[in-house]
């Protein structure tokens, strides 16, 4: 069970709308959760983040519900949702009060009593949509976005259908007589979905882009990317799938991963989901297993044995979810996201945050609950934030 549906299975409970079938798999995912990870799922509950209705935690009577449904499963005592009640009740209600849409608490030091939100109404910044700039091999560029018309066109043996926010190919029946590259490109503020030739799916994220062939032929499928896509690989056994980013090359049978590689982050990641891939540089290689990840940080590669997979997946699916993180990864996503820049005024090394957010509420949103904690003060000047202790 992902973290985002151990929270809709709350909010189901809640109403008494839920199958068995989700019952038993919360029963599973609750036997090896972490204390943290609960709380979270409990707070997250409790706002209006996500597309469900919020529940009051605070009323205790909810969790002991809960708690007396899992009977008939094999929880462990110590998974059990009483002895983390209290606390997330507590939580809950403030962020009920605060009237947040995602929960959230504050790192390790609190830096003063945070200054009044309200009294200086930030400027009207939307978030992210589905949008990418499609690029031909002679060069010629197509806008893709919900509100431009169905487009079908010829590339090559290939027609490329686009609709819904999607972008397909069919290899069609005429064969190849030369390799043809198309680009999908989404700026800061936008994302899109991709079928390949293969059939295999790429979900490309903001200020990204995929560079393919418009039919695979010979011994290799290659692909090169720019930021961060997330793959579901057509299993074609005899054509290995290869991912070319700055400085490593993914190779892959049939799999789902996904490949992090901006050049503003400390590290290129790459992490498996499902399959096995290896990941190569100049220096060295690794193959992976599913729930590992490949750091690569100046030619090397350093692995994670189990890595955050809701936390990688979370701008799939719509969300943010932040593990013990600074404001400037904090930033990092939201500049690249709400397609604004950031200023940095002052210490702010002490500032860490949990949560998670849906990617759909509006920027001065964001930064109102951001500022709630105490941690750090934003304010909006057009399109730049500009963060202080």
């Amino acid at each position: 069970m992902e973290y985002s549906s151990a929270i809709a299975f709350i909010q189901k409970f809640a109403a008494g709308d839920y199958t068995e079938g989700e019952h038993r798999e919360f029963a599973t995912w609750l036997n090896s959760a972490s204390p943290s990870e609960l709380e979270g799922v409990l707070e997250a509950a409790a706002g209006e983040g996500l597309a469900v209705p919020a529940v009051s935690l605070a009323d205790a009577g909810l969790v002991r519900r809960i708690e007396a449904s899992l009977d008939e499963y094999e929880v462990a005592p110590l998974r059990r949702i009483r002895r983390f009640a209290a606390a997330a009740s507590i939580a809950a209600l403030l962020i009920l009060l605060a009237g947040a849409g995602w929960w959230l608490m504050a790192g390790r030091h609190n830096h003063g009593t945070p200054e009044a939100v309200a009294a200086k109404p930030q400027p009207e910044i939307a978030p992210g949509r589905n949008a990418a700039i499609l690029t031909l091999s002679g060069g010629r560029r197509i806008l893709l976005d919900s509100a431009s018309e169905d487009t079908v066109l010829t590339e090559g043996a290939a027609v490329v259908a686009n609709a819904n926010g999607r972008l397909a190919y069919n290899p069609g029946n005429a064969p190849a007589t030369e390799t043809i590259y198309n680009t999908l490109t989404t700026q800061r503020g936008n994302q899109y979905q991709l079928t390949l030739p293969d059939g295999t799916r790429v979900w490309l994220n903001a200020a990204s882009s995929i560079t393919y062939p418009t039919s695979f032929a010979g011994a290799n499928r290659t692909v090169s990317i720019t930021g961060e896509a997330y793959f579901e690989v057509a299993k074609i056994p005899s054509q290995p799938f290869h991912v070319k980013a700055d400085g490593q090359d993914v190779a892959v049978l049939g799999t789902s991963f996904n490949v992090n590689d901006y050049p503003d982050e400390p590290a290129g990641r790459t992490t498996l989901i499902d399959g096995s891939v290896r990941v190569a540089t100049a220096k060295s290689s690794r193959v992976l297993v599913p729930g590992q990840q490949a750091l690569i940080k100046e030619g090397g590669i350093q692995l994670v044995p189990k890595a955050d997979i809701e936390q990688t997946l979370a701008w799939k699916d719509g969300l943010v979810k932040l593990t013990g993180a600074s404001i400037r990864e904090v930033m990092r996503q939201v500049s690249r996201w709400y397609d604004v820049d950031v200023e940095y005024q002052g210490d702010l090394d002490n500032a860490v945050f949990v949560g998670i957010v849906s990617r759909q509420q509006n920027l001065a949103k964001f930064l109102e609950l951001l500022e709630a904690t105490g941690s750090v003060h934003c304010s909006i000047d057009n399109k730049k934030i500009i963060v202080k202790p």
